[in-house]
């Protein structure tokens, strides 16, 4: 899969599910990116004998959470089909995936804190929605 960085500054849709394939791979691609470039500050020794990257690993977790109900053999097979990425053993994935869990906490950390520097106004919106209450009561 060939990557261009520029393509990273622009952001598609924000509702997956309702997106056609060409912008969940926009999506994919800026994911991709992002992770990369954080794991390249922070690691920036990565081990050039992998074909599915630590980078590779957070994005299909990500995709698999935003897309496909936290399936990750359905997110690898998807995208190993449509984006190119090298199709790596359904059991070693959870494996690699658990090893990164520090690293996917820095990098939320990170997020959070420059999402929390760019609000200058300190004001937050709480989005609330509604949930069905059962009205059945034990004892009746």
């Amino acid at each position: 899969m060939v990557l261009k960085r520029s393509v990273c500054l622009s952001f598609g849709y924000l509702n997956p599910h309702s997106m056609p394939t060409d912008a969940l791979s926009n999506q994919v691609l800026i994911t991709y990116c992002f992770v990369d470039d954080f794991l390249q500050k922070v690691r920036p020794l990565p081990d050039k004998q992998r074909k599915f990257t630590d980078a590779r690993v957070i994005a299909t977790a990500l995709v698999a959470a935003k897309r496909f109900g936290g399936n990750h053999v359905a997110a690898l097979g998807f995208l190993a089909d449509h984006e190119g990425f090298y199709r790596i053993d359904p059991g070693v994935f959870p494996l690699r995936l658990g090893r990164l869990k520090p690293v996917i906490h820095l990098i939320f950390k990170h997020l959070a804190h420059a999402i929390e520097s760019l609000n200058i106004s300190g004001q937050y919106l709480v989005d609330t929605f509604t949930v069905a209450v059962c009205h059945t009561y034990p004892g009746r």
